[in-house]
């Protein structure tokens, strides 16, 4: 099989020069086709990595704010917890108060009802039976 790139027999160098340039031309063409596809992979390379930067930002976010939520529904049921044993306890003490303890209008209307008792024992007990 002969070899493409050496010149034939009855080819003038001429002819062979223009065979070869016209295969160097289409191996440029080539070559260009091939850059323009680079650059324009790099430019969606670059896009993309610009994109996935984007959504690293927003993923590191969210990451942020549900252990910022995490923390403060940590916080607010510690507080409904301990606001709720404090509502519980004041109750608690004032039904222990009220129960173990006069306040002073009871034991006005106390003394009130046992004057009035002592006062109506004497009349009966003084008054005339007839």
């Amino acid at each position: 099989m002969p070899n493409p790139t050496q010149p034939r027999e009855a080819e003038s160098i001429s002819v062979a020069q223009a065979r070869a340039e016209g295969k160097i031309d289409v191996v440029l063409e080539s070559v260009k086709n091939v850059i323009e596809k680079v650059t324009d992979l790099r430019g969606e390379v670059t896009e993309h990595r610009v994109a996935i930067g984007k959504l690293e930002s927003k993923t590191q976010q969210l990451e942020s704010d549900m252990q910022g939520a995490e923390e403060a529904r940590a916080l607010a049921a510690t507080a409904v917890k301990d606001a709720d044993a404090a509502r519980v306890a004041q109750a608690k003490a004032l039904v222990d108060n009220s129960t173990q303890r006069w306040t002073p209008l009871m034991r006005l209307y106390a003394s009130l009802g046992a004057l009035a008792a002592g006062a109506t024992t004497v009349y009966y007990l003084t008054r005339p039976h007839g």
